[in-house]
């Protein structure tokens, strides 16, 4: 298995222009609340164009077991199905993902009763186990070519990690350095929050603002038992996704519903 602290270098077709990444955390498939619809036109739009890509952030499974919050009477797969079922989807995808990381629902469940890492196993399958790490992923993508140098392409670092904060005091993109975006999930609720750091660089003496995104994918769950017993509001069914501009660095985020 690989450190979270090695880079998954990915690099996309130079000849692309541009591309999308699907920031894409909380699906729990086994849940019955689990869209799987929603989540199939999805997955058909992301391969629908040779130009888009995703990343998978966490809690891909439902996974209840004896002693967790979720019902285990109630969830509509075992978690070997749902590991099976996740498993084919990394297949489907698999020469459109970038990275995958876990979530309290597989690290918390799985991992903690029996040392087990479901979302690693489905990565193995699907032939991209170099791209799974078990706690936050350091994506180092490039795209299309450098307007001043098109033997060089435009490079993007995103920083993958399931639970994150987003407190106007001191949240996950503050405390990450050398990041262009900061995705994660768990919360369930999309967000599209741009940050902002004061860097020195000690070799031209220059003090500049960079600009970090921080952005959450949501989820993939309807509103309803869960939430409702335990008096959440509904959440947004905003996705988000990443346009990554070749060329001149340019990133763009996108909210959009399915």
């Amino acid at each position: 298995m690989h450190g979270d602290y090695e880079p998954i270098i990915f690099n996309t077709p130079n000849c692309f222009s541009e591309i999308e990444v699907y920031v894409i955390s909380d699906l729990h498939m086994g849940s019955a609340q689990f869209d799987e619809v929603m989540w199939q036109r999805a997955k058909e739009e992301i391969m629908s164009q040779p130009n888009r890509y995703c990343v998978f952030i966490g809690d891909m499974m439902e996974n209840a077991v004896p002693g967790s919050k979720s019902d285990v009477f109630t969830q509509v797969a075992t978690p070997l199905m749902q590991r099976e079922w996740v498993a084919q989807q990394f297949t489907d995808l698999a020469d459109r993902i970038i990275a995958v990381t876990d979530g309290n629902h597989e690290r918390n469940r799985s991992y903690k009763l029996a040392g087990l890492y479901p979302n690693y196993d489905a990565a193995i399958i699907a032939g991209i186990e170099d791209r799974y790490r078990p706690h936050f992923a350091i994506c180092d993508i490039g795209v299309g070519t450098r307007d001043k140098d098109h033997s060089q392409q435009v490079r993007y670092v995103l920083y993958l990690v399931h639970k994150g904060k987003d407190g106007k005091g001191a949240n996950t993109a503050l405390a990450t350095s050398g990041v262009d975006v900061v995705c994660m999930g768990h919360t369930h609720a999309p967000l599209s929050m741009p940050r902002a750091q004061l860097t020195y660089n000690p070799i031209n003496k220059v003090v500049s603002v960079k600009t970090v995104e921080l952005v959450n994918g949501g989820s993939w769950c309807k509103y309803d038992d869960y939430a409702v017993d335990n008096g959440y509001l509904p959440n947004s069914q905003q996705k988000i996704k990443l346009v990554l501009h070749g060329g001149t660095k340019q990133l763009e985020t996108v909210g959009f519903y399915m």
